[in-house]
């Protein structure tokens, strides 16, 4: 405790006369054609981002004029892992340069960089006429900066380049040894010498993909009812296969997804994409894939099949006529019913699908119900279903709305914490399956508060911070204290609230701690507390 108490967080450093540079090597390819399209590669792992597997992908180690770099990379393992270079013997030689490049052999000719974004942490200090700082350089000339960024830690953003028009068919990302004196090498102290928490790779690929449609009821023409089945393959050798609808006639009636969300917890996570190597998804696929006719009004309709692969780029394989023939539904939900409806909703203030509200704002909220040919659907009922964002909560109908005329309908959310608001329609009566649904978002901001038990204690005498839940008070919630040091939060200790919302955190200081004078603030994040993260007032003491 005593350790993480006096914050010695900061950054060993280079030797005097030591410049360490952040370099970048771009090399044009050919434009690519219409039908372009831009898909993210994750290495290691970034801030934010959930990626099962973590890996470096085709990245590689490289070194000019430096011989002893040393590859200490360990993506796969777990929290902490990154991509990482040292050199033998604490030093590089100098005007050398070594880090990781997305060489032209590990892409193709469909394949481009537009942009590569990290997360680095470096033990790098500049000599004084630098200041603190990385420099960007392009090209292999090592001449003057491009751009100048701050020295960064690992979980803020460390560099992003510019966007390469044309895609680039290379790139670089490593330090440069300037001059370590009357050109000595650069010598540093710890190891590893630089590290890379993530890197977030924006490519471009403009190749469409392929498919067959190989089977199934659908495959073949004539009257068609009730479910029915379609069996294909799809191909893309270079992005991979993102997605995968069946069309009857203009209407999609049923949408295999393979991308996976990777914001979420891996626990949550669905999909076969991977995001993690220059084919972020399945490069082939054979697959089955059920319909139901009945999405779709009775009538002569043609049959596509289309394929979408990560980058966004389509191919539609054309199949049969159809003539669907479906019983007559139940009663219309709205004229004209449909269930190929679309169903759009918004904040009315914002125009946007989540909002920041305090916990009494009662926000209004606007959609509109159209049906595949966008004409509007008036006296439609629209369900309204909230979900408390808490681990556990479930989806509760609380409300209707009804459409008007022109298809629009508007909606006041009460007052409350975070929550996720569905408005939902069912074009007949007794259909299994709802038509159209959307979703909006709300983040209401935890509040707590927090009191020392002393402005001014002493070294080995109890202190406490003190304080409880402003909203919604419950037992279990975890709530961390932390302490200001070297510009960053840290965590110092955690306490759980009890059921009036209250909590005590007690600490002792050491001695190392006398004449300092300590920031600290509470935080709430939890998962079973439905707000967003939020903070106390600033609490600070000087210990004696």
């Amino acid at each position: 405790m005593a350790d993480s108490f006096t914050m010695s967080f900061t950054l060993r450093s280079l030797y005097k006369g030591v410049l360490y540079s952040l370099i970048v090597c771009g090399c044009a390819i050919a434009p690519s054609p219409a039908e372009a399209g831009i898909y993210k590669m994750f290495s290691c792992q970034p801030p934010g981002v959930n990626v099962a597997s973590p890996t470096i992908g085709p990245w590689r180690v490289y070194s000019v004029n430096s011989p002893n770099t040393q590859d200490l990379s360990n993506c796969g393992a777990g929290p902490g892992g990154a991509m990482a270079i040292a050199f033998n013997g604490n030093e590089m030689p100098s005007f050398g340069h070594a880090g990781w490049e997305l060489p032209a052999a590990a892409l193709n000719a469909n394949v481009g960089i537009v942009r590569v974004r990290s997360w680095a942490r470096t033990e790098t200090e500049s000599p004084p006429q630098c200041g603190f700082c990385f420099q960007v350089l392009f090209g292999e000339n090592l001449g003057p900066a491009a751009a100048v960024y701050p020295r960064s830690s690992d979980t803020a953003e460390g560099y992003t380049s510019p966007a390469a028009d044309p895609p680039a068919g290379a790139h670089r990302l490593g330090l440069q040894c300037g001059d370590g004196g009357a050109g000595a090498p650069c010598r540093v102290i710890n190891r590893p010498n630089l590290v890379i928490a993530g890197l977030e790779t924006d490519l471009f690929e403009s190749a469409p993909p392929d498919g067959a449609i190989t089977g199934g009821s659908l495959a073949s023409p004539g009257t068609k009812a009730g479910p029915a089945s379609l069996s294909y393959t799809a191909g893309d050798a270079q992005s991979g296969i993102q997605r995968v609808e069946v069309l009857i006639g203009d209407a999609v009636v049923r949408t295999q997804d393979f991308s996976r969300n990777l914001a979420l917890p891996l626990a949550q996570q669905t999909g076969e994409c991977t995001y993690t190597g220059l084919a972020a998804c399945p490069t082939s696929l054979s697959r089955d894939i059920a319909v139901d006719t009945t999405a779709v009004p009775n009538g002569q309709h043609a049959v596509r099949l289309r394929i979408i692969d990560a980058a966004g780029n389509r191919k539609d394989v054309a199949g049969p006529l159809l003539a669907i023939a479906n019983s007559s539904p139940g009663t219309p939900n709205g004229a004209p019913a449909s269930r190929s409806a679309k169903l759009t909703a918004r904040f009315t203030t914002t125009g946007k699908q989540s909002r920041r509200l305090s916990y009494r704002a009662r926000a209004p909220i606007r959609g509109r119900l159209v049906n595949e040919r966008t004409q509007p659907i008036a006296g439609a009922t629209i369900a309204v279903l909230v979900r408390t964002a808490q681990a556990g909560a479930r989806s509760e109908q609380v409300d209707t709305v009804t459409t008007a005329g022109d298809g629009s309908f508007s909606y006041r959310l009460g007052s409350g914490p975070s929550r996720r608001v569905t408005f939902s329609y069912t074009a007949f009566a007794g259909d299994p399956k709802i038509s159209a649904a959307r979703s909006l978002k709300t983040l209401v901001r935890a509040q707590l508060t927090a009191t020392a038990s002393s402005r001014s204690p002493r070294v080995g005498a109890r202190f406490a911070i003190r304080g409880r839940l402003r909203l919604l008070a419950r037992s279990g919630v975890q709530v961390t204290i932390q302490v200001r040091s070297d510009g960053r939060w840290r965590p110092l200790g955690n306490v759980k609230t009890t059921a009036r919302g209250d909590y005590v955190w007690r600490y002792r200081f050491v001695r190392f701690a006398r004449g300092r004078t300590i920031t600290f603030r509470a935080r709430v994040d939890s998962p079973i507390y439905p707000f967003a993260a939020g903070n106390s007032r600033l609490l600070r003491v000087q210990v004696r």
